[in-house]
C-alpha cells in the first residue's frame, strides 16, 4: 500500500504445521507447514532475498518497530494493533 503504514506480523506455529499472516489486525492468510525447523546461522534480514549466493529483490519501502519472539504469538496478540513495547531476548 503505498503512502500508507501497514501493520504485518507473521506467525510460525510449528506445533500446529501452519504459518499465519495478519495484516492490520486481521487474519489475512494461513498456510499449512509440514516441513522440518530450519537452523539459520547467519543475522536476521529485511528488504531483501538471497538467492544462490546473491542479494535481491529489494524492498522499496520503510520498516519500523520490528519484533522478534522466540515462540508463536497467540491469536489475540498477533492481531494486536503495534506499540507493544515488550523486549525478548533471543539466544
Amino acid at each position: 500500500m503505498a503512502g500508507k503504514w501497514t501493520h504485518p506480523v507473521g506467525v510460525f506455529d510449528a506445533d500446529a504445521g501452519r504459518l499465519l499472516l495478519y495484516v492490520n489486525g486481521r487474519l489475512s492468510a494461513t498456510k499449512a507447514y509440514t516441513g522440518t525447523d530450519w537452523n539459520a546461522v547467519g543475522p536476521v534480514q529485511f528488504g531483501r532475498r538471497l538467492y544462490q549466493g546473491a542479494y535481491g529483490e529489494y524492498v522499496d519501502g520503510r520498516l519500523s518497530d520490528v519484533h522478534l519472539y522466540p515462540t508463536a504469538l497467540p491469536p489475540a496478540d498477533a492481531a494486536a494493533p503495534g506499540g507493544n513495547a515488550t523486549l525478548t531476548q533471543l539466544d
